[in-house]
């Protein structure tokens, strides 16, 4: 049996035609299933479980988890507003999934959100994140001097009313 020339010319068009659709579409249908065959990648999607912990009254510590999708992720974009403001974008990272905000005001409240980047684009921002800097303590109060030698005073307080967050380690 001899194949012409212009059929095997059709054929090969035809065959092509076809993986071209496959790889279209994204998917191979077999008799086991869809074999997925996508080659084309799209914008990521939110990362996952953002956290926002204060550290100091000029911190805060952040953590989250990768999108379910973290395949081709080159970084991250973090953002923040002070209360009830609008989003600013605090920086671009690279693919680390944890970042210390630092030089914060004491006793305010921030809210944070990251967006997963990869070679199409930005993806869609993580839920909110919403934390409290830590305060400095108040003054210990009721300060008493009293003398019990003539080379010593013992000196008694009572500790603060806010201790701004954290245990007071010393005075």
């Amino acid at each position: 049996m001899v194949i012409s020339q212009k059929l095997l010319v059709c054929i090969v068009k035809i065959l092509g035609l076809y993986l071209a659709l496959i790889l279209l579409f994204g998917a191979l249908v077999t008799q086991g299933g869809i074999l997925s065959a996508s080659a084309i990648e799209s914008i990521p999607l939110e990362p996952r479980d953002l956290n926002a912990s204060p550290v100091s009254d000029t911190e805060v510590f952040l953590i989250w988890n990768a999108p379910v999708d973290a395949t081709g992720i080159i970084g991250y974009k973090i953002e923040y507003k002070i209360g009830s403001g609008s989003y600013s974008t605090l920086g671009l990272i690279g693919n680390l999934t944890t970042y210390l905000h630092t030089g914060l005001e004491a006793n305010t409240t921030y809210a944070y959100r990251v967006s997963a980047i990869n070679s199409i684009g930005i993806g869609s921002p993580s839920d909110s994140a919403t934390v409290t800097t830590l305060a400095v303590p108040l003054a210990p109060r009721n300060l008493s001097a009293t003398v019990f030698s003539s080379s010593q005073i013992n000196l008694t307080w009572t500790a603060p009313s806010n201790d701004g967050g954290t245990a007071i380690k010393g005075y």
